[in-house]
């Protein structure tokens, strides 16, 4: 029974196979020996097509210029030809492939597939135009008509001279093709006789061995074949040496078009191609300058390659995974500026595009034409909108008024592009430009010469060839294909969204060089050279002097503690939420292989980093191979660590010096000055740029410290035996000893006991030492003082919270506008209490034993906190409508979401202690709002939110003239 089971496989085997057609071939023309050689034709003849070429021959092979016809048999009986060269029959260099559908590509192949310039031209008069991969557009020539949202540095007046000094310079060198035998050589070498070698060489080639890629090819033979008139080849010039142009003046360096390495493969094919170009008429600078109006209107696969990379700037994830996935487009597309798809995820915030791109094989390391990398643009846009810059004047802030790079480009003169125009990108027609007002002319001053209408005007050829380009693409929608109205759907959404973008204002209007990094050695001489002149001269003076700095660096250093919905403004919030994408969209980058090694243009990756004041990624780009101790040349060879502590102190740039020591900076160096050439060798340290910064005392330092670790200054406390109810009754009492104290100059000494010199300038320094200890001491106090009600607010709102919650667990089973319901206390929960500082606090508390915990009563809080921050006051509670519902939880559920995106940024460096209700607890907050007093007999309540108590009327007005202090400030003015 097995072996008939097996016969029977076998017959199905047999009987279902396909059947082999043997081909008939018959070849005229030249011939080497045996073998095909020179000119002629091959005809081949199966039942399945018929093929025929005519053309250069060489070893067997189609090599050199020919033509190639096949015809299959089908019910369209499919026609094919090209017409162009040939390399070991392959199609490789310039050529026409027409198509049974009426298509026709003329452009440039490499080993039997499009790679490079190229124009696929459709019978309905459209044409595909770029830079070609296979059957795909890689390279456009076109770019959104509107400003460049990747932050072109090249629109700069000294952009591009910038931008040059990181593109990659190729060599030209001509390439060896001539009668020199490698083999008689290789023979020569292994010990052969010169007159054997010369007649057993061949034997090292076998005749029929047409595989270029084997080492037993003779690639000699065919590259003299192909290249009869000789070629170039472009070599990468990483190192510059004089030698180079000494031996060839008048030889020219090329700049690369784009640092990607597909973009240098497919530049180097060119060149070596470029005696071909000639008889194709390709125009490569009108390709890769961007000067799509030199050509026909665009084809489907163009208009969908643009459509992908708007597309990929708005989010549309749905559209941009069906165009790569069934329209054929590369996800590594670009437009003439070398942006890629990632390119505009990036510039969008759009995470999740970034993914499916990365996933679907797109480079996260690539280039555009400004040497900028997706990781680089994104922290360009994180350090300018950290410093409140326009997008507007991005540019120029990234920028340096004049270059300041050193580069080999300074040595050469015979750098140049190579078949590229680089110039500012012309705007789209009717955009309104702003004028200054001096050409600006006033009305009804000077009458027209003509009266020829405007519209009849005659118009520049440079606005026809706009309009031809604009008409081109905005033909009748009702004649539209599915990708042309998609194309116009989304073309129009991008351009209004960037006219808005381009249009919005910053409050910081002042233009600044974002990367200027002030000389620290030169800074501590001076302080020092002023601090002596300064006391030798008056000492009371310089004291004073320095106490006032002091007290300025104390409000920098202590973080804003208070949150309050009131007090921020809706373009903090803005901006707040703008980097939190910008954000997340870094750590996106370097999770999916982004290498911050290669962020050179316009700054390295760290710079930006540090100068960002963004301790989390500078940690992640630590992490992802970042140098933390490299010296950068163009910031006076200072290291990463040298860079923050340049920076004024604050306390997010205390954070970010913290985190660089922790990622291994070294700070044991001396640093340099090249204004100051005798301090290399005994110049200042670290150290000593520190101090000369940091004015304040080891005492505050402690006090802050301490209370960041949990102190708490309104418990109990003793002195001795004594008690005091909190902190401040002590202190009180200690300030009055100072002010009981008699002053040094009330005291008048005898003229019989007039003391000498040296005894008179020790009793002022006495006097002003009392009188400094005194302002030290009122402002640590003050400091104290702020944290006190920083705890009693923390304290306010978590008592809130807990009872709101408390609530939403008892009424679980309900819906969140229900439960709202039984919440009697809403106006407190409105002024004291937003969204994020409701899940902040239950990220706290949900670790307590006695808090219960879910996600559903989670949401239900959130929503209902939300539901409060977004009502008005005097605006019904109960009347919830359906719209007002799904927006609520929409922005309670995008709270969520990233709250998860963010676990993978470090947690906040604050390390408040994490406070829980206790039974005594009222009894410690049983204080005065605002000088945390405990109350003796009159107590005022706040007849707002009836919270918070005040002692005394004095107390009420010195809170009202704070900020961010009490949310119900604003509401008791009106």
């Amino acid at each position: 029974m097995g072996s008939f089971n097996k016969l029977t496989a076998l017959i199905d085997v047999f009987t279902t196979k396909d059947k082999c057609w043997p081909y008939v071939q018959y070849y005229i023309g030249d011939k080497d020996k045996h073998q095909r050689s020179g000119f002629g034709e091959n005809h081949w003849s199966g039942a399945i097509s018929l093929e025929c070429y005519i053309g250069r021959f060489v070893q067997n092979t189609m090599h050199g210029m020919g033509e190639y016809k096949w015809q299959h048999q089908g019910p369209n009986d499919i026609f094919a030809s090209y017409e162009g060269y040939f390399y070991a029959n392959t199609m490789h260099g310039y050529g026409t492939m027409s198509y049974a559908d009426g298509r026709v590509f003329s452009g440039l192949y490499y080993n039997n597939m499009r790679w490079g310039p190229g124009i696929e031209s459709h019978i309905n008069l459209q044409e595909n135009v770029g830079l070609w991969r296979g059957s795909q557009l890689i390279r456009l020539a076109w770019r959104p008509q509107a400003p460049s949202i990747t932050l072109d540095l090249t629109s700069a007046a000294n952009g591009k001279d910038f931008v040059e000094s990181y593109r990659t310079m190729l060599l030209p060198k001509p390439s060896t093709v001539d009668e020199i035998n490698s083999a008689v050589d290789l023979l020569k070498d292994s010990g052969c006789d010169p007159l054997l070698a010369s007649k057993i060489w061949h034997k090292l080639y076998p005749k029929n061995c047409t595989n270029v890629k084997s080492a037993a090819c003779n690639i000699q033979l065919f590259e003299r074949n192909y290249y009869t008139e000789g070629c170039y080849s472009l070599e990468e010039l990483h190192e510059w040496n004089d030698e180079i142009t000494d031996a060839e003046p008048n030889l020219e360096i090329h700049y690369a078009w784009n640092n990607s390495k597909t973009i240098l493969h497919i530049m180097k094919h060119c060149y070596r191609h470029e005696n071909q170009r000639s008889t194709y008429n390709i125009n490569i600078a009108g390709i890769l300058s961007g000067q799509r109006f030199l050509f026909k209107s665009p084809g489907i696969h163009e208009l969908n390659c643009r459509t992908l990379l708007m597309a990929s700037y708005l989010g549309y994830l749905s559209k941009v995974a069906q165009l790569i996935m069934e329209s054929n487009v590369h996800p590594d597309v670009a437009d003439c500026q070398g942006n890629s798809t990632i390119m505009y995820a990036t510039a969008g915030e759009q995470v999740e595009i970034i993914l499916f791109l990365v996933e679907v094989g797109a480079d996260i390391n690539c280039y555009n034409d400004s040497c900028c990398t997706p990781l680089g643009l994104a922290l360009m846009k994180l350090l300018c909108v950290q410093n409140d810059i326009p997008i507007s004047t991005i540019v120029q802030s990234l920028l340096p008024p004049t270059s300041t790079q050193q580069s080999c480009t300074d040595k050469i003169e015979n750098v140049s592009e190579w078949n590229i125009v680089r110039e500012t990108p012309a705007l789209s027609p009717g955009r309104p430009f702003t004028r200054s007002p001096s050409k600006v002319k006033a009305p009804n001053t000077k009458k027209l010469k003509s009266s020829i209408s405007l519209k009849d005007a005659p118009k520049r050829k440079q606005e026809l060839l706009f309009e031809k380009e604009i008409n081109s693409d905005t033909n009748s929608f009702e004649s539209f294909s599915d990708s042309e109205r998609l194309y116009t759907s989304i073309n129009s959404e991008f351009i209004m969204k960037i006219d808005d973008l381009f249009q919005q204002t910053t409050a910081n209007n002042i233009l600044f060089y974002l990367f200027e990094v002030h000389d620290m050695v030169k800074e501590v001489i001076e302080n020092d050279e002023d601090h002596k002149k300064a006391t030798e001269k008056n000492p009371k003076k310089a004291l004073s002097k320095e106490y006032k700095v002091k007290t300025k660096l104390s409000k920098e250093l202590f973080p804003q503690i208070v949150e309050d919905s009131s007090s921020i403004t809706s373009a903090d919030k803005a901006k707040k939420e703008t980097l939190d994408r910008i954000k997340l969209t870094i750590l996106q980058l370097c999770d999916n292989g982004a290498d911050p090694c290669l962020v050179n243009c316009p700054q390295p990756s760290l710079v930006m980093a540090i100068l960002a004041s963004c301790p989390e990624i500078i940690s992640e780009l630590v992490s992802r191979g970042a140098d933390i101790n490299m010296n950068y040349s163009n910031f006076r060879n200072y290291t990463a660590l040298d860079l923050a502590i340049s920076l004024p102190f604050t306390f997010v740039n205390l954070e970010t010096i913290r985190t660089i020591l922790k990622a291994g900076g070294k700070a044991n160096h001396l640093l340099q000055s090249m204004e100051y050439p005798e301090y290399d060798n005994n110049g200042p340290t670290l150290l000593h740029v520190v101090l000369s910064k940091t004015t304040e005392s080891d005492t505050e330092e402690e006090l802050t410290n301490l209370m960041q670790r949990g102190a708490n200054p309104l418990l109990e406390c003793y002195n001795g035996s004594e008690k005091y109810q909190n902190l401040f009754v002590f202190a009180n009492k200690i300030m009055e000893n100072f002010e009981s104290q008699p002053k040094q100059h009330d005291t008048k000494p005898k003229k019989a006991d007039k003391p000498k010199k040296e005894d008179k300038l020790a009793s002022k320094s006495l006097g002003k030492l009392t009188s400094d200890e005194v302002e030290d001491y009122k402002q640590a106090l003050q400091l104290v003082k702020e944290y006190a009600r920083y705890l009693h607010i923390t304290w306010i709102q978590i008592k809130l919270v807990k009872e709101l919650s408390d609530i939403v667990q008892r009424y679980k089973h309900r819906h969140w506008s229900m439960i709202i319901k039984e919440h009697k206390n809403w106006k407190q929960m409105k002024l004291w209490v937003t969204t994020r500082r409701c899940l902040e606090i239950w990220n706290v508390l949900r670790s307590s034993q006695k808090f219960v915990n879910g996600k559903n009563i989670l949401k239900n809080l959130l929503c209902i906190v939300e539901f409060y921050n977004v009502t008005p006051f005097g605006k019904s509670l109960t009347k919830i409508t359906a719209e007002l519902k799904d927006s609520v939880e929409k922005q309670v559920k995008g709270i969520l979401r990233e709250q998860e995106l963010s676990k993978a940024m470090s947690d906040s460096t604050l390390s408040y202690v994490a406070f829980e209700l206790k039974e005594d607890a009222d009894q410690c907050f049983k204080v005065c709002f605002e000088c945390a007093m405990p109350f003796q007999v009159e107590r005022i309540e706040c007849s707002c939110c009836k919270l918070v108590l005040f002692c005394c009327e004095n107390c009420v007005k010195v809170n009202e003239e704070c900020i961010n202090y009490h949310p119900c400030i604003a509401i008791l003015k009106k």
